[in-house]
């Protein structure tokens, strides 16, 4: 059984997780206490944002609060590593895909569409790519890589080397004078 006190720490992962699965909710507490870091420094990684990552390992530990059996021989922490890179993947999978419909989507005219509105929604995106073209370099990238890569905020900080606040204010930025362009156009 899991030990109290500063002795709780000394407790091999397999008895913890033996205790995990005899109901033991403090022994559950221990690996979490020992594994949670790691795995989130992984999915971050992997996932470029702090908040999806979190929400992988919290499913990650769910699974082991709920299934602790599922983790039979082997080493406990390269079972939650595991789990958590294939979420991991399963997440960005999830991204690229949504990002694809909604390129898809941008793109497709429905067949139930009258001519007329499926011209105007062209002449419209005509009228999006060049006022896209007309925003500084600095906003247009931002833009072009967070809207049409489906990147976070933070993905677009770290792959450009700016920090978190000029990335956000120069996409602001970018976004009004797109608003005012298309205004005026209209």
């Amino acid at each position: 059984m899991l030990a109290d006190g500063p002795c709780a720490g000394s407790v091999s992962d397999c008895s913890l997780l033996g205790d995990l699965q005899a109901g033991n909710s403090c022994a559950f507490d221990e690996l979490y206490a020992r594994y949670h870091r790691p795995l989130l420094a992984c999915t971050q990684r992997m996932l470029g944002d702090v908040h999806a990552a979190e929400d992988v390992v919290q499913s990650v530990f769910f699974s082991l609060w709920n299934a602790p059996h599922l983790c039979r021989g082997g080493s406990v922490r390269a079972w939650l590593i595991t789990i958590a890179v294939n979420r991991a993947r399963d997440s960005l999978r999830r991204q690229r895909s949504r990002a694809r419909r909604v390129r898809a989507a941008a793109t497709a005219t429905p067949a139930d569409v009258p001519f007329t509105d499926a011209v105007i929604a062209r002449l419209q995106a005509r009228e999006l790519r060049l006022a896209l073209r007309a925003l500084p370099d600095e906003q247009r990238t931002l833009i072009e890589r967070g809207f049409f890569e489906s990147r976070t905020h933070d993905e677009l900080a770290r792959l450009s080397g700016l920090p978190l606040g000029t990335v956000k204010t120069r996409i602001r930025a970018g976004l009004r004078r797109l608003r005012r362009t298309m205004e005026i156009a209209s």
